[in-house]
């Protein structure tokens, strides 16, 4: 499965997107029917790794403005506040820590350090 990871997820996630759109689901709104459709398949793009996380975050938030499954303004209104600096300074912070190896450093000192407990 290693070779062919990517096509199975990206097949995957649209078989279970076009599955969920056409099934009723009793009491949830069309927006919210679309909005559980595009998450499932953006979690399965996550999970088999079809793009950088970042991209399919994108391509999530592009389906929910051309679908309108919410006012533009809402879904991209985390880009407009001081929030996402926030956020984008922590996804650094992670990213130069996994990168570094600081922290399996961390966990080996702290593992050697206590064995017994």
């Amino acid at each position: 499965m290693g070779k062919n990871k990517g096509i199975i997820g990206f097949v995957l996630g649209i078989i279970v997107a076009v599955a969920l759109y056409f099934t009723d689901i009793p009491g949830l709104s069309h927006q919210g029917h679309l909005c559980l459709t595009f998450s499932l398949m953006t979690v399965i793009f996550w999970a088999f790794g079809i793009a950088q996380p970042g991209y399919t975050s994108g391509l999530y938030l592009l389906f929910l403005a051309v679908f309108k499954v919410a006012d533009t303004k809402l879904i991209f209104s985390t880009w407009t506040t001081s929030m996402m600096y926030l956020i984008i300074g922590a996804y650094l912070i992670a990213t130069a820590v996994k990168e570094s190896g600081l922290g399996e450093r961390i966990a080996y000192w702290y593992i050697s350090r206590y064995p017994g407990t």
